[in-house]
Parts: C-alpha cells; structure tokens; sequence
C-alpha cells in the first residue's frame, strides 16, 4: 500500500468516525448526567479528589468532565 492509498483509507476511517458520532448525537439520552438537568452523583470514593479540585479551581471540576457539554436543559421560561 503506497501514501496516497493509505491518506485515503485514513480519510474514509475519519468519514466513518464523524457519521457515527453525528448519529450518536441524534440520539436522545436521557440518563446521563447533567441532560435535562440531572444532577451529576460523585461516587463516595472520588469525594475527597472531588474537593482537592474544588481547592485549586473554586468549582466542580470533576462533575463539569462528567456532564456534556452538547446536552438539553428544561425550558424554565415563563409561559406569555
């Protein structure tokens, strides 16, 4: 196999990896932490790691890598 075909095998594993992430997406997922505001539960054993970043960075270090950044929250708006 020379460069060229390998560069296009690469290229196809990327397009591959990026149709399966975007389906994943669509999926609605509704028990992981932090979709439609769930709260995230840090295990007893990852407590005191928990405050140690808490100390360095002044919020939940731990509980922010948990949750998504790509998720759904309630629509707390009033209704007109």
């Amino acid at each position: 196999m020379n460069t060229h075909q390998r560069s296009i095998f690469s290229a196809l594993d990327q397009y591959f990896i990026i149709i399966f992430c975007i389906e994943v997406m669509k999926l609605k997922k509704t028990d992981v932490p932090g979709e439609m505001g769930k709260p995230v539960i840090i295990p007893e054993s990852q407590k005191q790691a928990m405050k140690e970043k808490f100390k360095i960075n002044q919020f939940n270090l731990m509980a922010s890598d948990i949750i998504s950044p790509n998720r759904s929250l309630p629509d707390i708006r009033m209704d007109a």
